[in-house]
């Protein structure tokens, strides 16, 4: 293809490669999301990067060769690949954040369907066939889609599109790979859109190995059928999860009469003046309604200290405490503590991460988990059908009858693998669940423990050199993700809190680095409830404990009061 430059352009100096190289750590190539474009009035072609002899936005006419995908395309000038756009198209027209929910829906469905890798089933993974996620592709395979950035698709050039669609609904940002027109519509497949409420909203065959994926025609189209799936879904509202009104094992009513206030002005906040009284007060009527009395007595298979219990109490979703210093003293039961506010957090809709120093403490906490009773233990054994569990149910486990199960069979089966898709458990699964177990609740979310430094790090989404891509993030920081901050909308244990400071004893940046990440994503995540255990609040300075009230506050409840933070 040969293309006529106008020379009135000027010139630039060329960058050093056509586009960046996209490849997943197995080789196998990740696609690069792009913002959505404001649709606008285009005319005539440019260059979109400078090239030797001709600088960027080079006015071009491409030839009947070129490899059109909306509003970018593939041909060659003087024998070199160059990639141009449309006239009119700039860098300063990408909005962050401008895609809508069906745009958003609509990309990571297929993202999810034709590129993610944690659906597979392992046995299938280890035969190196053809599975739910992509193979490695030839060379030569490999370095013409090195040229292919991610392109933008415009619905509106899809058969049968609707004549009129909102101004934000009329690009939607499409990972994909297209190919030649020249070829054959043979390996068309049948593509259906389903509901987004409980499943993605796109649902394709399992992709064979990248030769054979489906056309760039037969993609749009179903990407314009996801469009409206995810459309119609957006325009019901999600129900919200209600506040659980049981608490601790076995379950009881939570005594939110406690909370009861006699004013008829509001009751104070967590931070206002006056809260710590009001707090007391709970505490004294609970205490004096003999309810206390009653949830320790109920508790002979796994005895609860007083203070054990009231930290439970003060951490119930339906209690106005969010967020919590604890400061009990080395040996006095932080992770009976840890358990009775899990077990708080079993019904509360959003999902429960526990963040520990070490990795030994971390599988000691899954231990620990099925050493006393509790509802997330009773979820494992029905769901790992473990023997005679139900004669069991109500007493502590000997050490033997724990030790018959890894911390990563518990680690997977409380992290609900497999059974969260795009951020939510599936309606399907609570229904079956529901159906096969009746004396089980399930839970209505995933609980995982983390390492510190993993948090901060790679299962927090963030790469080496400290740039946040959620599409590395666990899958249960994408529960109930908003789409900047993993730590946002979560249940957040922090055991041991103060090695979240960066102690010198974490010696080098490699440590610091995502312990400072975790710190930073802490102290600006909202919607989430806090808790932080320590024994020793104090490890260099005075200063330390300010700091960690300053992380637990937050930019969320910076301009609170030092009242109802810190419990003992």
């Amino acid at each position: 293809m040969r293309m006529t430059p106008h020379p009135e352009k000027e010139l630039v100096t060329p960058p050093n490669g056509l586009s960046k190289r996209l490849q997943s750590e197995d080789s196998t190539p990740t696609p690069w999301k792009r913002p959505c474009f404001r649709p606008r009035c285009q005319d005539g072609w440019k260059l979109a990067e400078a090239m030797p002899g001709f600088p960027a936005g080079t006015a071009l006419d491409p030839g009947d060769d070129a490899f059109v995908i909306g509003n970018k395309a593939l041909g060659q000038l003087d024998g070199q690949d160059c990639i141009l756009q449309r006239a009119g198209d700039t860098e300063e027209d990408e909005v962050e954040g401008s895609s809508d929910a069906g745009s958003v829906a609509l990309s990571e469905g297929l993202e999810r369907l034709l590129w993610s890798d944690d659906e597979e089933p392992p046995e299938r993974a280890k035969q190196g066939i053809a599975c739910d996620s992509l193979v490695p592709v030839p060379q030569l395979t490999t370095e013409t889609l090195r040229r292919l950035p991610s392109l933008t698709l415009a619905i509106q050039d899809a058969p049968q599109a609707p004549e009129k669609l909102p101004d934000s609904l009329e690009l939607a940002p499409v990972v994909a790979y297209g190919r030649s027109r020249k070829r054959g519509g043979d390996s068309i497949k049948t593509i259906q859109a389903v509901q987004a409420s409980s499943l993605p909203p796109l649902a394709l065959p399992p992709p064979e190995p990248l030769t054979a994926l489906p056309p760039l025609s037969v993609l749009l189209e179903a990407g314009r059928a996801s469009f409206r799936a995810a459309r119609e879904a957006a325009s019901r509202a999600a129900p919200e999860v209600p506040a659980p009104s049981a608490w601790l094992y076995p379950s009881r009513p939570y005594p939110s009469h406690a909370w009861q206030w006699d004013s008829p002005d509001p009751s104070p906040r967590q931070g206002d003046p006056g809260f710590l009284n009001y707090a007391r007060s709970a505490l004294e009527r609970f205490r004096t309604s003999g309810e206390e009395a009653e949830a320790l007595k109920g508790s002979d298979a796994m005895p609860l200290q007083r203070y054990q219990l009231r930290v439970a109490f003060l951490l119930h979703p339906l209690s106005p405490l969010s967020r919590l210093l604890v400061v009990h003293a080395t040996g006095s039961g932080k992770t009976r503590t840890v358990l009775a506010a899990a077990d708080s957090f079993y019904r509360s809709g959003k999902a429960t991460c526990l963040f520990f120093p070490e990795e030994a403490v971390k599988e000691n906490f899954y231990q620990e988990i099925l050493k006393f009773p509790g509802a997330w233990r009773d979820f494992f054994c029905a769901c790992c059908d473990v023997p005679n569990w139900r004669q069991r149910r109500h007493r502590s486990w000997w050490p033997e009858e724990v030790a018959q199960y890894s911390p990563a069979e518990v680690e997977a089966c409380l992290g609900m693998e497999r059974k969260i898709r795009l951020g939510c458990i599936a309606g399907s699964f609570i229904e079956e669940w529901s159906r096969l177990h009746p004396d089980v609740p399930p839970p209505l979310a995933p609980l995982r423990a983390f390492k510190y430094t993993a948090a901060g790090g790679s299962r927090g989404g963030w790469k080496r050199n400290g740039e946040f891509e959620p599409s590395r993030m666990d899958s249960v920081f994408r529960f109930g993700f908003d789409g900047k901050n993993p730590m946002s909308n979560k249940n957040l244990v922090f055991d041991e809190v103060h090695n979240m400071l960066a102690l010198p004893r974490w010696k080098g940046n490699y440590w610091k680095e995502p312990l400072r990440r975790l710190r930073k994503a802490v102290a600006s995540c909202h919607g989430s409830t806090l808790v932080f255990l320590t024994g020793s609040p104090v490890q260099t300075d005075a200063e330390d404990g300010q700091r960690l009230l300053r992380v637990l506050k937050g930019k969320e409840h910076s301009d609170k009061g030092p009242e109802g933070w810190l419990g003992s």
